[in-house]
């Protein structure tokens, strides 16, 4: 009986504390919940602000952009156009310096062809007066004297010294314009009468009895071939135009299968190739409105 009161005490001890605990978690959570509350609020507020000042520098990221893509733009546009400008200008400049250089160089080369006529009609006349010509030749072409037995082929041209490359024979040597050469094996000489733009006239007095005979023509034809006319000969291999007669009788001027013309004087021959043939054409006399001719191929 004296224990209970103790009892009693105890158990209102521990009932009291108990109560304290739960009375202050009750509060505790109290706070925890207005705590996480505000701090929900706060959160909300702080994330609306930043979501709303993220718009706002977004948007004026935007409309810089905008006027930054523009004046690019613009910018771009007026360099496109001064690009065109400078290229056009430069063209222009270019086509002038070029027509300037083609009219410059037209008048060189005129310059040079009057200068080679010259001096070729110069030398016209010195130790080949005495000699039958050839006529024009241009390279790869042959000079044909005293029937055949002597034949200059000419292999180059010397225009800037003033003499050809001859093959006279087999035997090759280079003849100056107006000068002379014996020929090997031969009691006669070849020469070079004139060399010009459009090539080499070779003279020589092989097959000439005397130097009397140099002046003496082949006489006139009796039936030949008139200028503007063709002479078809060789079974069709040579087709020889005549273009115009000397009116001394001395040379006829002809283009043999072609249109290309040289002058080849009377009792003179040509060589020519007609595919794989080498062909010979001789002006046999020139007179009486007519020029008398010869080919043959072998």
């Amino acid at each position: 009986m004296d224990n209970q009161p103790k009892i009693i005490a105890i158990g209102g001890l521990i009932f009291g504390v108990l109560l304290a605990v739960a009375i202050s978690e009750s509060r505790a959570n109290s706070k925890i919940s207005a705590a996480l509350e505000r701090a929900q609020d706060a959160s909300a507020t702080t994330l609306s602000e930043a979501t709303e000042s993220m718009s706002a520098r977004l948007a004026e990221l935007e409309a810089s952009l905008g006027e930054s893509s523009a004046a690019a733009a613009t910018g771009l546009e007026d360099k496109l156009a001064s690009l065109q400008e400078d290229v056009s200008a430069r063209i222009d400049a270019v086509s002038e310096a070029a027509t300037a250089q083609a009219q410059d160089l037209e008048a060189a080369l005129s310059a040079l062809s009057a200068a080679a006529v010259g001096s070729s009609s110069e030398s016209t006349g010195d130790a080949t007066d005495d000699m039958q010509t050839s006529g024009v030749l241009g390279v790869g072409e042959t000079a044909v004297f005293a029937e055949g037995a002597v034949r200059a082929f000419v292999s180059g041209l010397d225009r800037e010294n003033g003499s050809a490359r001859l093959s006279v024979n087999g035997a090759s040597m280079s003849v100056g314009v107006g000068e002379t050469a014996t020929v090997a094996g031969a009691d006669c000489k070849i020469g070079v009468a004139s060399l010009s733009g459009d090539g080499v006239t070779v003279g020589s007095d092989c097959g000439m009895s005397d130097a009397s005979s140099a002046s003496a023509l082949p006489p006139a034809p009796e039936s030949g071939h008139r200028p503007g006319t063709v002479a078809v000969m060789a079974d069709g291999a040579l087709k020889v135009f005549v273009s115009g007669l000397a009116g001394d009788g001395s040379s006829a001027r002809i283009a043999i299968n072609g249109v290309e013309t040289q002058t080849v004087g009377a009792g003179a021959s040509v060589e020519k190739m007609a595919g794989d043939l080498t062909c010979t054409v001789t002006v046999t006399g020139v007179g009486n409105g007519m020029v008398g001719l010869e080919g043959s191929c072998s």
